[in-house]
């Protein structure tokens, strides 16, 4: 399906009936007035990308910051099955990304992909909203990758 029947379906879903992608190819849904996610028809393949700004990173402690980032990132752990962290270094923002391949996709897993990706977003929001490079909480489940990988 092509991005347009798949934000029509959208927007028939959430009865929003202006959902559509604007001139420049984008789409944005805003949750919430603090929750921002843009739909992206990327150049020349049949995907679309989607991403969300989640907050910025820190004048101080990068390294920190950054690991925390790369950690939570370790076999999607903390991300989403496949999305990412990124940085845009001309604003510091911290986007969450995801590409989805227009093909694999009827109403149905656009709508659970979207709903999947707003979740995530709105998790990162709050934890970078807080300190993320001090000490962390264990997962509740103690998971360890030590306790499910072996090491070589």
């Amino acid at each position: 399906m092509s991005l347009e029947q798949l934000l029509a379906s959208l927007a028939t879903e959430l009865d929003l009936p202006d959902l559509a992608l604007s001139e420049n190819g984008t789409c944005q849904l805003t949750f919430d007035d603090k929750l921002s996610i843009t739909i992206e028809q990327a150049p020349q393949e049949d995907s679309a990308h989607v991403y969300a700004t989640v907050g910025r990173a820190p004048e101080s402690d990068r390294e920190d910051f950054f690991a925390a980032l790369l950690e939570a990132q370790l076999f999607s752990r903390e991300v989403g099955e496949g999305c990412t962290l990124g940085l845009d270094r001309s604003t510091d923002e911290v986007l969450l990304c995801r590409k989805l391949r227009l093909a694999d996709l009827d109403e149905a897993g656009f709508s659970s992909a979207l709903t999947e990706f707003m979740n995530w977003s709105e998790h990162w929001l709050e934890k970078l909203a807080g300190d993320i490079t001090g000490p962390q909480e264990p997962e509740s489940d103690g998971f360890t990758l030590n306790d499910h990988f072996i090491r070589a």
